[in-house]
């Protein structure tokens, strides 16, 4: 659960607190979202990687959302490579997932 004040552009690197390269997160969003036909305000959304080359050659894309008293809502992550020899007439083969994970419902028992 997110405990601070939240607000579009604040970032953060989760390995602040150890040796490890930056892991950054920033969030780029704060708004009324509607997921799987359920409206919940004050949604934000986090951006944890964003890393597309200029030759679109890899492209590595990961969005978060969390909604207040429920956690995450939302997950969506894209690591697409392209492999190419370089050489004419190469086909150039894709490789890669596209990943979507959104709540179903949620509750109190």
């Amino acid at each position: 659960m997110l405990a601070f004040p939240i607000a579009k552009g604040i970032s953060w690197s989760s390995n602040t607190r150890n040796s490890l390269e930056r892991n950054e997160y920033t969030v780029t969003e704060k708004k009324t979202e509607t997921i799987n036909w359920t409206t919940l305000e004050d949604v934000i959304t986090v951006e944890h990687l964003y890393e597309t080359d200029p030759l679109q050659l890899n492209t590595e894309i990961k969005e978060l959302k969390y909604a207040p008293n429920i956690g995450l809502v939302y997950w969506y992550e894209k690591r697409v490579k392209r492999f190419t020899t370089g050489e004419e007439d190469d086909t150039p083969i894709d490789s890669g997932f596209l990943l979507t994970k959104q709540i179903h419902q949620y509750g109190q028992r």
